[in-house]
């Protein structure tokens, strides 16, 4: 990556070029998710929280740390923005424009961010609120369990080790009705599945 870069530099390219480094998705066994609970294929952080690295001087500022939500999905739009062409009409398409987010200018633009196992809508995250239906989980080297709902609060609770569905019933609820609205407008347009 060094490298890289270093070429961008000796080039004249580096204030005309966007470069981003990022992954798809937590580590599989063989990885570390580090303080972050669950890996790949799993609900919960490890699995979903990954570096995003963006570099363009004169545009990103040096050095800035931003913990708003975004997925992956969001570079398409991003990207077509940059490019200057617009986005598909023909389609929806659930990813958003990050480059306000990456100069430091606006929050996320998601009010939610909905997460599947495969095709199935299994949790949500809400800003510093992430819930889950019960659903099947790893249990470690025993069978899958179902388990849950889960309800957790990122900001105190970044490993997902304390559940507040008990002491936060409302929130859980309100989140829980948002999942299963989302999960029937997908049952009634599909998105692309097909």
């Amino acid at each position: 990556m060094g490298q890289i870069l270093d070429t961008l530099d000796q080039l004249d390219l580096s204030e005309n070029t966007l470069v981003m480094l990022s992954s798809d998705n937590g580590p599989w066994w063989q990885g570390n998710p580090g303080f972050a609970r669950g890996r790949k294929l799993q609900g919960f952080e490890g699995s979903y929280r990954v570096p995003f690295i963006a570099r363009w001087p004169g545009i990103i500022p040096a050095g800035k740390i931003s913990s708003e939500m975004s997925m992956n999905f969001d570079l398409f739009p991003t990207l077509l923005n940059l490019a200057g062409a617009s986005l598909p009409q023909d389609r929806i398409i659930d990813g958003k424009d990050l480059l306000p987010v990456m100069k430091g200018e606006a929050a996320s633009p998601h009010e939610a961010l909905f997460f599947y196992n495969t095709r199935t809508l299994v949790g949500l995250r809400q800003g510093q609120w992430k819930y889950y239906r019960r659903y099947i989980t790893d249990n470690a080297a025993f069978w899958p369990l179902r388990q849950g709902p889960f309800l957790f609060d990122l900001s105190i609770d970044p490993n997902e080790s304390y559940s507040l569905v008990e002491s936060q019933p409302e929130r859980a609820s309100a989140l829980a009705a948002m999942l299963e609205s989302f999960d029937a407008e997908m049952k009634n347009n599909l998105r692309g599945w097909l």
